[in-house]
C-alpha cells in the first residue's frame, strides 16, 4: 500500500541494469512481458536478453506500488507477467503500458532527473474549479460493529477536504473525525456531503478506494444515495495521472503518496509524524475511542489523526500545483 518500503531500485544491480535481465554494463531499452496467447513485447533495440522471472512477492509489490493499473488485467504465471485480455490489440496495449512505466523508471534513475509526459498538462485540464481534495480513513474490523456491516467491511471514521476555489487561491480546510464508539457513518457522510458542495472536481488519490467507501455508505444509508452518486461522478483520480505521466528518481519505484509528495514537493514530508500511514491511523483511532487513554493522551491522538489526514489532502493540493 501507500506506506510500502519496496522500490523498483531493488530490481537493479546498478542504475544501468534493466528488469529484463541485462548485464551491469547494458543500457536499459526493453522490458519483457508475454500475453496469455504467447504474444511478447520487447520494445526498442537491445542485445538478446533473458526475460526476468518475477517472484510472487515482486509481482504483488508491483501492483501495490501502482506499476499495474486497474485496466492492465495482468497475472503472474510461472514467473512471467501475462496480459489476460482476450483481444490481441488489448494484449499489446496492456503490455506496452506496463513496459513503458518500467522503462521510464529505469531511464529517470539513470539520468538522475524527473520525467514528465507530454500529455500531463492535458490531463490536468480535466479538472474543474472549485477543486476539492478529499481523503478518507477507515478500519476493517473482522467482527461487524454496526447494522448492515459484514466481516471486514471498511468502516469510515475520518475525512479531510481542502477546497481551492480558483487558481492561486489559498486552500480552505474542513475535516471530520469520530471521537467515540457510536456509529460514525451518518455523521461522516452528512458532514462530507455538506463540505463537497454540488460542483467542481473532487481530487482523490486512488479513486477506487473512496468510490467504494461511498458506495458502502449509500447501501447503508440509502437516503444519501442520490447525493453520494453525484459526488462519485465528480471524483478525479490523481494517482493514474502521476503513474502514467510523471516519474522522479526519488519515487524509489513507488507511486504512493508518501513517496510522490517529498519528491515533487520537497518541503513536505510524512517523516516524524506520530501518525504517518493508514494502518497507524486505524490503530490510533481504536485507542482514541476505546476509553483506556487519559484525556491528555486522547487529545494527542486526536491531534495526530487530524494532522495526518489533513496532510494527505494538502499533499494533493501541492502536487497538483507542482505539476500545473
Amino acid at each position: 500500500g501507500r506506506g510500502h518500503s519496496f522500490s523498483l531500485a531493488s530490481f537493479f544491480v546498478s542504475s544501468r541494469v534493466s528488469v529484463a535481465g541485462l548485464g551491469p554494463n547494458s543500457v536499459v531499452r526493453s522490458c519483457h512481458f508475454k500475453s496469455r496467447s504467447g504474444f511478447s513485447s520487447a520494445t526498442g533495440q537491445a542485445k538478446t536478453v533473458r526475460a526476468k522471472r518475477w517472484t510472487p512477492e515482486e509481482y504483488e509489490r508491483l501492483g501495490e506500488l501502482g506499476v499495474f493499473g486497474p485496466d492492465d488485467h495482468v497475472q503472474l504465471i510461472d514467473g512471467v507477467i501475462y496480459e489476460l485480455s482476450p483481444h490481441k490489440v488489448k494484449h499489446a496495449n496492456g503490455i506496452r503500458r506496463v513496459a513503458q512505466r518500467l522503462r521510464r523508471a529505469c531511464a529517470s534513475v539513470q539520468m538522475g532527473k524527473p520525467w514528465y509526459g507530454a500529455e500531463l498538462k492535458g490531463e490536468l485540464k480535466g479538472l474543474r474549479y472549485p477543486f476539492y481534495f478529499a481523503d478518507f480513513e477507515t478500519i476493517n474490523p473482522c467482527i461487524p460493529r454496526f447494522p448492515g456491516m459484514r466481516p471486514y467491511d471498511q468502516l469510515p471514521f475520518q475525512w479531510s477536504v481542502h477546497l481551492q476555489r480558483q487558481p492561486g487561491a489559498a486552500p480552505e480546510h474542513s475535516e471530520f473525525l469520530a471521537t467515540d464508539e457510536s456509529d460514525p457513518r451518518l455523521p461522516f457522510i452528512s458532514a462530507l456531503c455538506d463540505a463537497l458542495g454540488d460542483r467542481g472536481s473532487i481530487v482523490v488519490y486512488h479513486q477506487q478506494f473512496e468510490s467504494l467507501r461511498l458506495s458502502d455508505l449509500a447501501s447503508w444509508l440509502p437516503e444519501f444515495s442520490g447525493r453520494i452518486n453525484k459526488i462519485q461522478r465528480r471524483l478525479w483520480d490523481l494517482l493514474p495521472v502521476v503513474r502514467n505521466h510523471v516519474y522522479h528518481p526519488a519515487f524509489g519505484g513507488s507511486y504512493s503518496l508518501k513517496s510522490v509528495l517529498p519528491a515533487l514537493v520537497p518541503e513536505m514530508t510524512y517523516e516524524g509524524m506520530e501518525v504517518a500511514d493508514g494502518q497507524a491511523a486505524g490503530l490510533a483511532w481504536e485507542s482514541l475511542i476505546g476509553g483506556a487513554c487519559s484525556e491528555a493522551e486522547r487529545q494527542r491522538k486526536r491531534a495526530a489523526l487530524l494532522d495526518y489526514c489533513a496532510q494527505d489532502t494538502l499533499a494533493m493540493v501541492r502536487i497538483v500545483d507542482a505539476l500545473s
